[in-house]
C-alpha cells in the first residue's frame, strides 16, 4: 500500500538519534538533520536524542541543543543498554506522525 504524502498538508517527523559518547559528532549530526529539512515547510521536525549513559559530555551537549532549537527532546538511560534499547526509548518518546 502506498501513501500519497502530497495529500497531507502538514506533518511531524520524529527522528531518533541514539547517542553514546558522541560529544565530537552530536551537534554536527543535529545540524545536518535540521538542514536536510530546512526547505520543507510542510514537515515539522522533532528530534529525540537518547543518551545511553555516555561517559563524555554528550548529555550536556544534547541539553544545550534542546534549549537552542526547541524541537529536541532528550532522554537518558541511567545505565548503558545498547543502541537497540536507545532506539526503542526514542520511538516510545516520539510524538510525530511518522518516526
Amino acid at each position: 500500500m502506498t501513501t500519497n504524502l502530497s495529500k497531507i498538508s502538514r506533518c511531524t517527523l520524529s527522528i531518533v538519534i541514539p547517542c553514546f559518547n558522541e560529544e565530537a559528532t552530536l551537534e554536527n549530526c543535529v545540524v545536518n538533520v535540521l538542514e536536510c529539512f530546512k526547505k520543507h515547510s510542510d514537515i515539522e521536525i522533532e528530534i529525540v536524542i537518547v543518551d545511553d549513559s555516555s561517559k563524555d559530555q554528550s548529555l550536556s551537549i544534547a541539553k544545550r541543543l534542546q534549549v537552542l532549537y526547541g524541537n529536541i527532546l532528550v532522554e537518558k538511560h541511567s545505565v548503558n543498554q545498547g543502541k537497540g534499547a536507545a532506539l526503542r526509548t526514542g520511538i516510545r518518546r516520539a510524538t510525530g506522525d511518522f518516526v
